[in-house]
Parts: structure tokens; sequence; C-alpha cells
């Protein structure tokens, strides 16, 4: 029998070593590792399907903002310039005074260089367009009376225009410009 402690621990190494090599070779032992390992792939299989699901919910998110932001600022610079420049294919304009406000003037660049159309910065006021038109008040339809801004913006003008298309049977529709009268407006007296 062993006299030390070193001369025990080795016959008990020794002893033992076959019997841990043998349950090594078993199933056991590997199983028991596989069980673990399973475990651990499919909770990362699970956090890794969330956050997929998650950068989705993001991404969509994004793109839903994105969109909205675009119009946002379609519709900001569309409005910048309200009564110059509005068709796809007008060169968009503004006055020299206008062109002094860095954000409008920086609007405006951006809506030209958008629609592919020049950019001009005009003298004085506005130019208007020269529309057959220009000066009137109204214009009848079959159904529908159109009334300028300028007939609008005078009380006593609006009140006789309202009056007499009341006792017309037409409908009122306000129009700020000429030019945004529909396609098929056509003047009746």
């Amino acid at each position: 029998m062993p006299d030390t402690n070193d001369d025990q621990a080795k016959a008990l190494a020794a002893a033992l070593l076959p019997h841990l090599i043998a349950s090594l070779k078993t199933d056991v032992l590997p199983g028991l590792i596989e069980d673990q390992i399973g475990g651990l792939k499919k909770n990362t299989e699970a956090v890794l399907d969330e956050l997929k699901s998650k950068t989705r919910e993001k991404s969509a998110l994004e793109n839903l903002l994105e969109a909205v932001d675009k119009r946002d600022k379609d519709n900001a610079l569309k409005s910048a310039l309200p009564d110059r420049g509005n068709t796809d294919k007008d060169p968009v304009r503004l006055t020299r005074e206008e062109a002094r406000d860095r954000r409008k003037y920086l609007d405006a660049q951006a809506l030209a260089a958008k629609r592919g159309v020049p950019f001009e910065i005009t003298d004085g006021k506005a130019e208007r367009s020269a529309h057959a038109l220009d000066g009137q008040t109204h214009l009848k339809t079959e159904t529908t009376m159109f009334i300028h801004k300028d007939a609008i913006r005078d009380a006593r003008t609006y009140a006789r225009l309202k009056a007499q298309a009341q006792d017309d049977h037409l409908e009122i529709q306000p129009i700020s410009d000429w030019n945004d009268l529909p396609e098929g407006a056509v003047p009746h007296d």
C-alpha cells in the first residue's frame, strides 16, 4: 500500500482511468453534450429570427417614414412658390426680393432641379401669365361660375357675383389663377 499522498493519488488515477475512458466512449457523454448544444442552437435561432423580424419591421417603418418625408418635402417645395411654376413644365421663378430669402431660394432651386426645368430670378413682381381671361372677375359655364381670387377679395364684387350665380342656379367655384381652370371649362352666357 502506498505510503504518501502522492502515491495514493497516482494509484487512484490509475484505477479510475480505464473507467473514465470507457465512459467517454459510450453515448452518454456525447448525448449530454449534444443536448446542451442543441438547446443553445434553438435559443440562438429564436433570437436571430426575432432580430430579423425586428429588422424587417424597422426597415418597413424606415421606408414608410422616408416616403412620408419625401412627400412632405415635395409638398413644401410646391407650396414655396404658390402661383408660379407649379406645373411640371414651367420654369420655377422667384423675384429678386424673394430670392434674398435663403430658404425660398434653396427650395425653388431644388424644385427646379427635381423637375428638370430652369430656375429663374425675375425683376419686380412675379410674372403673370398672359391668359385670355386676365383682368376678368369670373367665368360662367353651364353648371359653374368660376370666381377669380381678386374678385373674392372685393366684398361688393363677390356679393354681386354670388347673387348672380344663385339666380342662375350655378355652383360657385373660387379659382386662384385662370391657368388652373379645368380642361372642359367652356364659357357659357
